[in-house]
């Protein structure tokens, strides 16, 4: 009965509200009420609502979702008068269902929009609960019956322990000792086998006394070296952290700080290290031939090694270059003292390897380039309007293969009046937003398209490209160093 009263008072509610929602055509409203209904009460397996010529519109049904979608049997059992429940609301009809290996009582019930328009609502109830409330009724009533039946046995051995002096003098012991109060003295002077018993907690008293006060002074001195030493260790971090304070500020010396003018080009960097020191890290300088390198990599890892083979990195392309100006000779050379130093590194430790775009501007407007396994730069063509794909060359990771394996080659392209060439790191494009989504190619090509249309030029595109990126990742902090490189060529 109060299974069958619960499921009207329900369905009459969710038809009241769906007859609002159908009125204002909010079906989905309808289906959301109907769906919150059946998973939030275990007992409706299923709730419906149907046309006047009984097909379904909306339904969440956990019985059909369980057969996979596969057809489930459904039979009327039997009808319900519910009038024999109390209940005498109009539209309402009750009956018993078979349906699938579920015994249900349906709860039916009219939703009228208009005299013409009528749906009909339809509420599943499982009745395999039923059984188990009974059950749980009746194991609740066993459990009564043992705890008062326990209960009264506590109840009659603490009166018997009431009577019984000496062992209340040894539970307060007890109490005492639990408090840490080793000087309790138990007044117990009997010769019996409550009295040995009252002599062997004294004995014990004492013993766990001594022992006490020895652990607290023992236990003062191992707190005072842990001071002591946890002092050491801050003052050795903060050593640390202002020398990797230093070792930032000179990272970030020896990369070219501002705007690089070269004949009709522009060249502006940034470059972020997620830590205070990182791997990312770009160059641009002048060489030999009137033409101008540059190039921008990104080392294995984060932190103090990543930033050595940086330093490591500047220097010997510098050197390098004054040998010979042809890009993939240069990555090859620069493969070549990486795998040295890898292979000097101890087996401990992690070998460090470097991806590299390096560029060459020649005064002709052609620029020669390599790659060594870094992602392909984007280049916007002012005149189209469009990018261009760089085409690939040969070359992988820097500092993996020997020299004897590692083959690089240069490609070239014209760059023409108004062109941009964005080189970055993949800290770019996998920026991250609240909703864990990266920031990508695509989405970073269209930040660079926007800001050609707005016609920003110089320190303030690469500002913008920053801004739309910060505002992409919604205060989420980079996981990966990042790195920006732009190329423009003036438009006459």
């Amino acid at each position: 009965a109060s299974l069958i009263k619960k499921g009207v008072l329900l369905a009459k509610s969710i038809g009241n509200l769906s007859a609002s929602y159908i009125a204002g055509f909010q079906f989905f409203e309808v289906q959301r009420a109907i769906e919150d209904s059946v998973v939030n009460d275990r007992e409706i397996v299923y709730g419906v609502l149907e046309d006047s010529k009984g097909e379904r519109i909306l339904a969440k049904d956990e019985i059909l979702e369980m057969s996979g979608g596969k057809e489930v049997k459904y039979n009327v059992i039997s009808l319900v008068n519910p009038n024999s429940y109390g209940i005498t609301e109009k539209g309402v009809k009750i009956r018993e269902v078979k349906y699938g290996d579920e015994n249900v009582i349906e709860i039916l019930m009219t939703v009228e929009i208009s005299p013409e328009v009528k749906y009909f609502l339809k509420l599943g109830f499982t009745t395999r609960y039923l059984v188990e409330s009974v059950v749980s009724n009746v194991l609740i009533s066993v459990f009564v019956v043992v705890l008062f039946i326990l209960l009264g046995m506590v109840f009659t051995l603490f009166f018997a322990r009431s009577f019984s002096k000496p062992i209340l003098q040894l539970k307060d012991a007890a109490v005492e000792f639990g408090k840490k109060n080793f000087d309790y003295q138990i007044k117990i002077s009997s010769k019996d086998e409550i009295g040995i018993l009252a002599q062997t907690f004294d004995e014990m008293r004492k013993s766990i006394k001594e022992y006490s006060e020895h652990l607290e002074e023992l236990v003062r001195q191992r707190t005072k070296e842990l001071e002591e030493a946890y002092e050491k260790l801050k003052e050795k971090d903060r050593i640390i952290q202002m020398e990797l304070d230093f070792a930032s500020r000179i990272q970030k010396g020896i990369m070219p700080n501002s705007g690089y003018k070269w004949r009709d080009y522009t060249i502006i960097g940034f470059s972020q290290p997620m830590e205070k020191i990182g791997g990312d890290f770009f160059d641009i300088f002048p060489i030999p031939g009137n033409k101008l390198l540059f190039y921008v990599a990104d080392v294995s890892g984060h932190g103090i090694p990543a930033a050595l083979i940086t330093t490591m990195l500047k220097i010997s392309v510098l050197n390098i270059a004054f040998e010979t100006q042809e890009p993939h000779e240069i990555i090859e050379n620069l493969n070549k003292r990486l795998k040295i130093i890898n292979s000097d590194v101890s087996s401990q430790f992690m070998a460090n390897y470097l991806t590299i775009f390096l560029g060459v501007l020649e005064k002709e407007n052609v620029m020669n380039y390599s790659i060594g396994g870094h992602h392909l730069p984007v280049l916007y063509r002012s005149a189209t309007g469009t990018f261009e794909s760089l085409k690939e060359t040969e070359g992988s990771i820097v500092g993996i293969l020997d020299d004897s394996l590692y083959i690089a080659s240069t490609e070239r392209f014209e760059f023409m009046e108004g062109d941009r060439l964005i080189v970055y790191t993949d800290g770019i494009v996998e920026r991250r937003n609240l909703k864990g989504e990266e920031l990508g190619f695509e989405r970073f090509k269209e930040m660079v398209l926007e800001g050609h249309r707005q016609g920003i030029n110089g320190k303030r595109f690469l500002s913008f490209l920053l801004s739309k990126i910060e505002e992409f990742s919604e205060g989420v902090p980079p996981k990966d160093d990042y790195t920006l490189l732009v190329i423009e060529k003036k438009l006459s």
